[in-house]
């Protein structure tokens, strides 16, 4: 799978399947001329580690949890951080 790049020195290659070997060769092209391709590359991707996208659909419940997820009684908070209605607030 070629691809090209005009002035750039890194390219991130997207779409790989992870635990799976690729061989890779550069060629560089400028006002020298074209360079032959270097020797290959080979590397193998790593598993998938991260969570890439989450997506809910917030709604308000007017509920407040502390920082370890329980729920607390939201009148005369101690001061701390709280979640409420998905946001941070700081109780002084």
């Amino acid at each position: 799978m070629p691809f090209f790049l005009e002035s750039d020195t890194n390219y991130d290659i997207e779409g790989l399947t992870p635990e799976t070997e690729y061989e890779v060769q550069v060629q560089a092209n400028g006002d020298a001329g074209t360079s032959p391709w270097t020797e290959s590359l080979i590397f193998v991707t790593t598993k998938k580690t991260s969570i890439e996208e989450i997506s809910a659909d917030v709604k308000g419940d007017n509920r407040y949890y502390n920082m370890m997820g329980q729920q607390v009684d939201g009148n005369n908070l101690p001061a701390g951080i709280y979640i409420h209605n998905g946001k941070k607030i700081l109780v002084k």
